[in-house]
């Protein structure tokens, strides 16, 4: 019988019919639903109140307009600074922020962490806090930490 990090690894299972199958079908899917629902919270989540910049966002870029978008997450960068003990989704989502909002100005040929104060440092922050998280575990944290490490050199 396989174990469920082996069935995650390899997407097989031993084929035996056995009730442990079952068993490992059951806590795959009991642990994608839970991974649905932090997904959805994520995806509410706006601590930094950049939802507004977020849907000008299409428009700076389709008009290179790099001033304004070093605007936007200079200030979601100042919000991250200031924000209170957050826990994992909202870490999460002010990475996701930053991370989208930085992502465009690299579009444009501009590093973030070279025009907007304290860039590299929020990401840090929040990585951190990410990490420490009771609300959930570690795993996510190298994800974030491959995705903005560009960013630390």
């Amino acid at each position: 019988m396989q174990d469920f990090k082996t069935l995650m690894k390899t997407g097989k299972l031993d084929g035996d019919g056995e009730e442990g199958d079952i068993y490992l079908i059951q806590e795959l899917a009991a642990g994608l639903r839970k991974e649905r629902f932090r997904n959805e919270a994520i995806a509410a989540a706006d601590p930094l109140g950049a939802d507004d910049a977020m849907l000008r966002l299409p428009a700076l870029n389709a008009g290179k307009d790099v001033e304004r978008i070093k605007e936007a997450l200079g200030v979601a960068v100042q919000r991250a600074q200031c924000l209170p003990e957050a826990d994992f989704v909202d870490c999460s989502a002010a990475i996701r922020d930053i991370s989208i909002f930085g992502g465009s100005l690299v579009r444009f040929g501009v590093e973030p962490a070279d025009c907007v104060p304290d860039f590299s440092q929020a990401l840090l922050r929040l990585i951190h806090r990410l990490y420490c998280s009771k609300s959930r575990g570690n795993e996510g944290t190298q994800v974030y930490v491959a995705a903005t490490g560009r960013n630390f050199y």
